[in-house]
């Protein structure tokens, strides 16, 4: 006769894991033994907060409502700063580690965005992270 087995709840941290790869550039980063690196903790966190911002709605087929879409390249008009904090108060509320969450944004220059996130971890490490959108014409270095 087979062996019965009663069914497992599942785990309750996530069991996959989050490959390191520099935000800005999109090159994965190695280890030390040349193999594609992992992280976690509060790189991690710092990752998916950033990407959330700058994703823009929709931008994952699959996940349609999520993302802010801050455009790093355009100009902010300062008339949607309650509106974008709602948002991304909203947004950052989907992280499942998020626990203690303060959004502040500033207009400090004409088309300028500054988006300063303070919050705490589910596991009680403090995050901070401000943002600068220059609202002026990014020189493309190289280009």
């Amino acid at each position: 006769m087979p062996e019965q087995r009663n069914a497992q709840p599942p785990p309750l941290q996530p069991t996959g894991v989050d490959l390191f790869y520099d935000t800005f550039t999109g090159a994965y980063v190695l280890d030390p033994r040349r193999d594609i690196a992992v992280h976690a903790g509060i790189e991690t966190f710092k990752k998916r907060i950033i990407r959330r911002l700058l994703t823009a709605k929709g931008g994952f087929y699959h996940l349609p409502d999520y993302g802010v879409g801050i455009q790093v390249k355009k100009k902010f008009n300062a008339t949607n700063l309650t509106r974008l904090q709602a948002e991304i108060i909203r947004q950052l509320r989907e992280e499942e580690d998020i626990d203690d969450l303060a959004v502040n944004l500033a207009n400090p220059s004409p088309g300028g965005l500054v988006v300063e996130i303070r919050a705490r971890t589910l596991s009680g490490l403090p995050f901070g992270l401000t943002m600068t959108f220059p609202g002026e014409e990014v020189p493309i270095i190289g280009g």
